[in-house]
């Protein structure tokens, strides 16, 4: 019967869920500078964001100009601040566009991805063709290897829990023994796959996170391996105690498998010790579900044999409470890496996880059907128990090589926009509650998403229309612009524009329109460049001066008398590179500070002279965030931030 059923199902599985490629797992989700601005200065770094943490020495991120020039400096380093992060030193940038090109091996399952985008520097991207992420194919040879593995585990501990049972021979042991063996061979299968798809020599390997990962599993399979092993040439005592330490091998290694995969990764509501622990707990309970169903199968064909109906009725109590954990561990599981019913069916791995669910529910009710009819009818007859358990088992089967693809396909969780700014505000008559989410905080092209609520119950809004309005807080003679926003998953609305096209404070308005009416949702944003060198000087008797560096287009200098709490006379002055006053056609200030709400508002001006200028500012304790904004008469735009921090 398990012939019958068993291998057409085995065949199916294989072909449903051994795709020829699946996608790597470490995509690049955030670029700083985003793909496809125009920045108002040279970057001093670029910054390449994952969804999994990548393998530094492994890893490669080139900054070129269209002939080929390099102009990164060094290799690429782990950011300090974000493990899935990698950073890479800048040349001085000259007006142009320039293309970054990385390649990436995730530090936690070793997949392999590949990319290239380009960004300008003072001028737009245009003539560079685009060029797409590109996902290194997971290869079949690692998709067997990892399918060998979990049958490996799923013989031994089977074969262990079989043997708790009763089943009587050497049966349960020789299944643990090819169970542990077939586990070592998965684990060095692995390796070589994995040292192909990095491309580097095992000793390179070896370096890293994913060869130490390697390293412990096959150490825990060789252990498992020698134990029963030793179990099989060994009288009963010394039989416990040897299978005692093959499952724990067997353990140890489900544990660092687990941590080598998607659960180490996390997802929104588990960190990753959790997700470890719930999805290891998930796998040995299916292990030695499947695992000893297996084996009862295969010891009670032909004859029936004489311990047949006790041990039956102990692997029905082991597999009710088996059922539970894999229930509820694969629940817990799911919810973290799918949080909308959309990613059940719009992504490979939500439809995984469906056809897994589907499986396991056949199984548990095949599972039943046994404990309540089967069961109690062995002691007569095995007839139902066999037919019943093929079809579960061969159900359970198709679950495990589901969960075996699911480990090649990366969640939707590890697959969502990171953003890098975010702002929330209400509309005057608190009814709306909306959260902006930008994915640079750098002038240029941007994505920009957008979530609405209700104010009071938090619930998700649907309007017929939103869009944003864009107004340039700190330069009011540049035209407002507007862009409207497509529905997306949930409740959340998105588009993409060049709508903050320079660096500075931007006021961004929501526009919700739904039913007869509108709201609108004043919001601020501030776009950054990157970091300008701040000289300060404090002569004495004197106020301490602030000069701010613009690349390739001066210096700005601010200074406030008195520099303490309250009233104070702040002046600013525009100088070239050589030391002489800039014409400056006008000039805008603006002051953040507890004094302002910590809002920024602008202050009037007073050109003295050539360059200089001067505006009545109050000072509040703490730090007072003041920007000015110059124009040159030749339409060059330079804007310089510096903070005043008043001694409380």
């Amino acid at each position: 019967m398990l012939r019958r059923f068993g291998l057409p199902a085995l065949v199916l599985a294989f072909a449903i869920v051994l795709p020829p490629s699946s996608a790597a797992h470490a995509g690049l989700r955030l670029s700083d500078p985003l793909e496809g601005v125009a920045l108002g200065d040279s970057p001093t770094v670029v910054r390449l964001s994952f969804s999994e943490a990548p393998e530094p020495s492994l890893s490669s991120v080139r900054v070129v100009d269209p002939n080929g020039g390099a102009h990164h400096i060094g290799l690429a380093r782990r950011a300090p601040d974000d493990p899935r992060s990698l950073l890479i030193n800048v040349r001085p940038l000259e007006h142009g566009v320039y293309i970054v090109s990385w390649r990436t091996v995730s530090a936690v399952d070793g997949h392999t991805s590949a990319g290239a985008y380009a960004f300008g520097v003072r001028m737009p991207v245009t003539g560079v063709p685009p060029a797409p992420t590109a996902s290194a194919p997971t290869s079949r040879f690692e998709l067997v290897a990892r399918v060998v593995i979990i049958a490996g585990i799923v013989g031994l501990l089977g074969g262990i829990g079989a043997n708790s049972l009763g089943v009587e021979g050497s049966l349960s042991i020789r299944v643990a023994v090819v169970g542990s063996l077939a586990t070592v061979a998965g684990v060095v299968l692995l390796a070589l796959a994995q040292r192909e798809a990095a491309g580097a020599t095992f000793a390179q390997l070896a370096k890293t996170a994913v060869g130490g990962a390697l390293l412990w599993r096959i150490g825990a399979a060789i252990v498992a391996a020698l134990a029963a092993g030793l179990a099989m040439v060994s009288r009963a005592t010394a039989r416990s105690i040897a299978l005692s330490v093959a499952a724990t091998g067997a353990l140890f290694l489900i544990v660092v498998h687990v941590a080598a995969g998607h659960a180490a990764a996390s997802g929104r509501s588990l960190d990753s010790a959790g997700a470890v622990a719930v999805q290891a707990a998930h796998f040995a309970a299916a292990a030695i579900w499947v695992g000893g169903l297996g084996v009862l199968l295969i010891g009670t064909r032909g004859p029936t044999p004489p311990w047949s109906a006790a041990a039956i009725r102990r692997f029905s109590t082991m597999a009710a409470v088996a059922f539970f954990v894999v229930a509820g561990t694969g629940l817990v599981r799911a919810v973290d890496a799918v949080t909308s019913w959309e990613e059940l069916t719009a992504t490979t791995y939500g439809r995984l996880v469906v056809a897994k669910a589907l499986l396991f529910a056949a199984a548990a009710i095949c599972a039943a059907f046994n404990r309540w009819r089967s069961v109690p009818a062995a002691p007569r007859t095995l007839g139902p128990f066999r037919l019943t358990s093929a079809l579960e088992l061969t159900a359970l089967v198709g679950a495990a090589l589901a969960a075996a693809a699911l480990t090649a396909s990366p969640p939707p969780v590890a697959e969502r926009q990171a953003f890098a700014l975010t702002v929330d505000g209400d509309d005057f008559a608190t009814t709306v509650h909306a959260r902006v989410s930008a994915v640079s905080d750098q002038p240029g092209a941007n994505r920009f998403v957008v979530r609405l609520s209700d104010y009071d119950s938090r619930t998700p809004v649907r309007a017929d229309r939103v869009s944003l309005g864009f107004t340039a807080l700190d330069d009011p003679d540049v035209a407002p612009t507007r862009l409207a926003l497509a529905a997306g998953p949930g409740d959340t609305y998105g588009g993409s524009g060049a709508n903050m096209s320079f660096d500075g404070r931007w006021q961004v308005v929501v526009l919700v329109e739904r039913g007869g009416g509108s709201v609108e949702i004043p919001l601020e944003l501030e776009t950054q460049v990157a970091p300008r060198l701040v000289t300060v000087q404090r002569p004495a008797g004197r106020s301490p001066t602030y000069t701010v560096e613009i690349a390739r287009a001066g210096i700005i200098r601010f200074s406030a008398d008195p520099e303490r709490a309250g009233p104070a006379r702040l002046q600013i002055e525009c100088f070239d590179f050589i030391g002489d006053p800039r014409i400056v056609a006008s000039m805008i200030v603006t002051i953040e500070s507890q004094a302002t709400g910590r809002r920024s508002t602008q202050v009037p001006v007073r050109e003295l002279a050539r360059g200089r200028f001067v505006a009545d500012v109050t000072l509040a304790p703490g730090a007072n965030a003041i920007a000015a904004v110059a124009h040159t008469p030749e339409g060059t735009r330079i804007r310089a931030k510096t903070v005043i921090d008043i001694v409380r």
